[in-house]
């Protein structure tokens, strides 16, 4: 049994951005003459943007999620500057938390590592905040997790396959889905 390697591609957010994005600009680049100022000002940039942002995250091709025998890599969210990819090693990891987090009306599915007591720290997302907590984190993702969490967003997380490889790779690691 090998691992799971997922890559950053269109996964389903980026394929519906995208389908939102691409239409409404072509709305707003034909009517613009049918349009006030203030509408065609605000729209096409933002819809730009969107089409922009789903193509960078598609096309990046970063790994987002590796599980092997050296341990769990979480990958770097792309349209993040700072930070870079977390590999914990199975000696290290005390909990594996799978968790969905509500921002407006949508939610994004979150892997993150708890890290055991007597291990080495391992490099958060965002050291600033390490004694901050997020408020759309629900209250049971501990805090080392969500610091090191990266959103299910521009790939697929299939459970079945991370919990093949968790079976083969690490049998003692829980998994805490929220």
């Amino acid at each position: 049994m090998g691992g799971v390697q997922v890559r950053y591609g269109f996964g389903l957010h980026t394929t519906l951005l995208l389908t939102v994005c691409v239409p409404s600009a072509v709305f707003f680049v034909q009517s613009r003459e049918n349009l006030p100022l203030a509408q065609l000002l605000l729209g096409l940039p933002l819809c730009g943007a969107g089409v922009a942002m789903a193509l960078v995250i598609a096309c990046s091709r970063e790994v987002a999620l590796r599980v092997d025998a050296s341990g769990i890599l979480l990958g770097r969210p792309v349209l993040r500057r700072r930070g870079s990819a977390v590999l914990v090693p199975w000696e290290d990891v005390q909990e594996i938390c799978l968790w969905r987090q509500w921002a407006l009306d949508s939610t994004t599915r979150w892997v993150g590592v708890t890290g055991r007591p007597d291990a080495p720290a391992f490099p958060g997302r965002d050291a600033k905040a390490a004694g901050k907590r997020d408020r759309t984190v629900p209250a049971w993702v501990p805090a080392e997790a969500a610091r090191t969490g990266v959103p299910v967003y521009g790939w697929r997380l299939d459970r079945g396959r991370l919990d093949a490889a968790l079976a083969h790779h690490a049998p003692h690691v829980p998994v805490r889905r929220g």
